[in-house]
C-alpha cells in the first residue's frame, strides 16, 4: 500500500508510472488514460501514442503508462492538466485507503466492504 504523500499527483511523476497504473481499477487509469489522448489530440500532436481498447473497453496499465510518460516528456501542461484532474486526484487518493476486508458479524453473515 502508498501512503497519501506518494500517491499525490506532484509525487506521480517520479514514481515507476506502470506500477501506480496496475494498482488502479481498470476503469480508472482508462480514464486517465483517455484524458492523455484526449488533450493529447486536441493540441495536434499527431506523433502521441493511440491504443485500441481491449475487449472490456480498457486501457492497460502499461497503455496509461506510456501515455503519461509521452505527455511528462513533451507536453508538460498538458501532464499537469491531467494531474489535477478531479479522477486522476480521486484516483490516486484511493490508493491511499486500506483494502475491504471481508469480517463476519456473528448471526449475520458476512459483511463485506468493513475497513479496518
Amino acid at each position: 500500500m502508498m501512503s497519501a504523500e506518494t500517491t499525490s499527483p506532484e509525487a506521480f511523476d517520479f514514481q515507476n508510472p506502470v506500477a501506480v497504473y496496475a494498482q488502479m481499477r481498470p476503469d480508472q487509469r482508462t480514464a486517465i488514460g483517455l484524458e492523455f489522448s484526449r488533450l493529447l489530440n486536441l493540441s495536434g500532436d499527431g506523433t502521441a501514442p493511440r491504443f485500441a481498447l481491449d475487449a472490456r473497453g480498457m486501457l492497460s496499465a502499461e497503455q496509461a503508462a506510456t501515455l503519461h510518460q509521452y505527455a511528462r516528456e513533451r507536453h508538460p501542461d498538458i501532464f499537469a492538466q491531467v494531474m489535477r484532474h478531479p479522477v486522476t486526484r480521486s484516483s490516486l487518493a484511493s490508493l491511499a485507503q486500506p483494502a475491504a476486508v471481508p469480517t463476519q458479524a456473528s448471526g449475520r453473515g458476512w459483511r463485506f466492504w468493513r475497513r479496518r
